[in-house]
């Protein structure tokens, strides 16, 4: 109902968001029937860019964020290769498209680097104890958990972990990329490792920008998401001004034709389906920070 109201504006070159990519496959075939494209900030699920039936709808639909697919093979390889990980324990969520993609992925990318799976535990949206399955896979003695998580569910799944005992290594997927997770689960998120687009040390010039005057706007660092918030309607405003036309087709076209775009997420590109193409980063937390 919210992409309809903004869809039947007269005056819409583009719509940005929604938030989650749950939001994403139910909406922007909305905005694509209408022939008006959309920009995901914060999709990160597989498939978001070909959801529709039609392919001539799928031109509609972009996003900057990067795919689960892009960024937690680089994790894995990463973390297998410093921690040398042999066998761990697996969590994830089976009733959000984001968390179960995400678990898609890990589970391609630790098969990729030969890592065993020792158990596979799930919960849902909204439960608060995970204990049980926590103990389950803490009983296999795994090198590492791994977890596909909303933040939501991400902070109490690390803070139940230690409580339990565990101290080994936590490698988290997207929805932990946020100031929340040590925020909230303070020294029991040390040394847990995330995948991201984005990290607030970026040296460009143009990542040092944006986090200055985010700062000097909000009163603390900003996260990924805000940079790829920020990232998003800079491509739209660039978008608009490449095509010399605010009527969405003409944008959809000139967005589409963006390449070695110098944002705060780093040099950016669009890949023939309209996917993020930049170099993501692997962080740690050390210090209550990543």
């Amino acid at each position: 109902a919210a992409m309809e109201n903004l869809a039947a504006e007269p005056d819409v070159s583009i719509i940005i968001g929604p938030t989650l990519s749950s939001q994403a496959f139910a909406a922007d075939p909305v905005a694509a029937e209408a022939g008006i494209p959309v920009m995901g900030v914060s999709n990160t699920a597989t498939g978001i860019t070909t959801m529709n039936d039609d392919p001539e709808l799928d031109q509609y639909v972009f996003r900057n964020s990067l795919p689960e697919s892009a960024v937690i093979p680089g994790t894995v390889a990463s973390a297998t290769e410093i921690l040398g990980l042999e066998q761990v324990g697996v969590m994830y969520g089976n009733d959000d498209d984001f968390t179960v993609s995400g678990y898609e992925v890990f589970q391609q990318a630790l098969e990729e680097q030969g890592v065993e799976v020792l158990r596979e535990e799930t919960f849902a949206r909204g439960d608060v104890d995970f204990s049980p399955q926590l103990t389950n896979i803490i009983n296999d003695e795994p090198d590492a958990i791994v977890v596909s998580a909303l933040v939501a569910e991400a902070v109490p799944i690390v803070q139940q972990a230690r409580q339990l005992g565990y101290t080994g290594p936590i490698i988290g997927g997207n929805g932990f990329n946020s100031p929340a997770l040590f925020e909230q689960a303070g020294a029991a998120a040390e040394g847990v490792i995330v995948g991201a687009a984005w990290n607030v040390s970026n040296p460009s010039e143009s990542s040092q920008f944006f986090s200055t005057a985010y700062e000097e706007a909000y009163g603390g660092s900003p996260d990924q998401f805000a940079a790829q918030a920020y990232t998003g309607a800079w491509l739209a405003a660039a978008a608009i001004r490449c095509a010399d036309s605010a009527e969405p087709d003409a944008v959809r076209e000139a967005l589409a034709g963006l390449a070695d775009f110098d944002s705060p997420l780093g040099v950016y590109s669009f890949d023939e389906e309209r996917n993020p193409v930049h170099d993501p980063v692997a962080q740690i937390v050390l210090g209550g920070q990543f």
